[in-house]
């Protein structure tokens, strides 16, 4: 979400689940924060929102279908 071109310009990203958690294994919207992982939850409706520059990353589905709907909040790049 966080780069170089288009992607430098993302500053917000917004991720609302639509898949209810039972529709699915895996798929765990994550964040690595210091040292510690944090899941964020995956209730149907959930709606989470961070800065792009936040390292994240989404598990694997392993059984299921996982629908999210993702969104980006741009702007001038991060000075």
């Amino acid at each position: 979400d966080f780069g170089s071109g288009v992607s430098s310009m993302r500053k917000i990203a917004i991720v609302i689940q639509l898949s209810d958690a039972s529709d699915y294994e895996g798929g765990d919207l994550q964040f690595y924060t210091t040292k510690n992982v944090t899941t964020a939850p995956k209730d149907k409706g959930t709606v989470i929102c961070f800065p792009t520059y936040f390292l994240h990353r989404v598990t694997n589905v392993t059984k299921g279908k996982r629908r999210s709907l993702v969104l980006w909040v741009s702007g001038n790049p991060f000075r």
